[in-house]
């Protein structure tokens, strides 16, 4: 318990006062994922360890990245991980909602980084999974907005990949679909 305490901290930036911001935030992810991944390593049934660094991997945000640095190849890494982690989640409790929406965002900044690198296909498969995701947390909870409007930001992401990749009518019915949807709520 103190350790997963402790990488909290770590992650927060609470830790390494001494250092720049962007600096203490970085370092602070690193130590984060270090004892979460030990813990998961000495604990792996654990659900909490593995949603936790999951969360740590998912912290990395590819938009704001220098992309001639070579960042988005760490940020594809660290969010392929954190799928690995929210997948393995989804499966053995696919009840547990959070788990489903934490896969659904990786996906959708997965999607990104694809995205920005010109693979298109990756973008798009890792788009409609974040889509179907909150579509069914939708279906299943129809009282949560929450998954409603997620789901909407995400079918805009997609409608605007079939877009780029010439394909305005499927784009355009999407739309549609999703603007339906959000008027309802």
């Amino acid at each position: 318990e103190c350790l997963l305490l402790l990488a909290l901290c770590c992650r927060e930036g609470l830790r390494g006062a001494h250092r720049g911001k962007g600096e203490k935030l970085r370092g602070g992810r690193e130590e984060a994922t270090e004892i979460l991944a030990g813990l998961v390593a000495s604990r792996p049934d654990d659900p909490r360890f593995r949603y936790e660094l999951a969360q740590t991997y998912a912290m990395d945000d590819p938009r704001r990245r220098d992309r001639d640095r070579g960042e988005d190849g760490q940020a594809e890494d660290r969010l392929r991980r954190g799928l690995e982690q929210m997948d393995w989640l989804v499966r053995r409790h696919p009840y547990v909602s959070r788990y489903a929406t934490g896969r659904a965002r990786l996906c959708h900044k997965l999607s990104g980084v694809y995205r920005r690198s010109g693979r298109w296909s990756e973008a798009e498969t890792h788009c409609r999974r974040a889509v179907d995701e909150l579509a069914m947390l939708s279906e299943q909870s129809p009282d949560v907005s929450t998954y409603a409007v997620w789901l909407g930001a995400y079918a805009n992401a997609l409608a605007d990949l079939l877009v780029r990749r010439g394909r305005g009518t499927e784009a355009q019915a999407l739309l549609q679909e999703n603007l339906i949807r959000l008027r309802a709520i």
